[in-house]
């Protein structure tokens, strides 16, 4: 924001602001003076078309990156210029450097509970004036954690897969039958499984508790994951 001083003579005064938002620099100005008055509005940026639609954002660059997060509203690009990525899952990162590794890191900060960036890094080695697509992949659904048994007590092997009723693997088994998966819904029932045969594949009923994405080892619930003829 800016106010001149002017000449006291001239019963003149002048006034100027300028605003940078997410999509564009917004800049207005008025000027009255003894015989007339002005006032002026401007906005500038750029509109980027892409296949996933259009992205406005207030600088571009010559050579810039169009960077896709499906779902991941709210997050930026760490150390970036750009805005975050918006309802459609894109941003713009203005001014890469071309010839030269640039590394984009997406800080998941802002992100709601149902949404998982499974990979947050990567470089890009763009040429001069060049627009590079970089899509980060993302989970979207709810965070399910639950210790989890055989009917003999025994865990599940390390590493068994967790699929849903649609077979999309949405999670795994770790060590001691730490189950964590991302599911569609808050409640349904999921196939676990570490083999081909029949007899190493089983079925967990689950119902999110509104708590579950903070749940810790200690306070996840316990199940028994039972022999079922779903296939994955």
């Amino acid at each position: 924001y800016d106010m001149p001083r002017e000449n006291p003579n001239e019963a003149s005064v002048a006034a100027n602001g300028s605003l940078r938002t997410d999509y564009a620099y917004l800049n207005a100005s008025a000027s009255a003076g003894r015989h007339q008055q002005q006032y002026s509005l401007g906005a500038s940026g750029a509109l980027v078309a892409h296949q996933g639609g259009m992205t406005a954002t207030p600088e571009l660059g010559e050579t810039f990156a169009i960077v896709e997060a499906p779902g991941a509203v709210g997050a930026r690009v760490a150390n970036r210029l750009g805005q975050p990525i918006n309802r459609q899952g894109f941003t713009i990162i203005p001014y890469l450097d071309p010839f030269t590794a640039n590394w984009l890191d997406l800080d998941p900060q802002g992100l709601n509970d149902h949404v998982e960036i499974v990979s947050s890094s990567t470089t890009v080695v763009p040429d001069s004036g060049a627009a590079v697509k970089v899509k980060f992949v993302t989970r979207t659904g709810y965070a399910w954690f639950a210790h989890v048994t055989l009917p003999d007590g025994a865990a599940p092997p390390l590493g068994a897969e967790v699929f849903d009723d649609n077979g999309r693997a949405v999670g795994a088994v770790g060590q001691g039958g730490l189950l964590y998966a991302r599911v569609p819904q808050d409640h349904g029932s999921v196939s676990v499984v570490w083999g081909e045969r029949s007899g190493q594949r089983c079925r967990l009923a689950y119902a999110i508790r509104d708590d579950a994405v903070q749940q810790v080892s200690s306070g996840t619930p316990h199940q028994v994951c039972r022999p079922g003829i779903k296939e994955k």
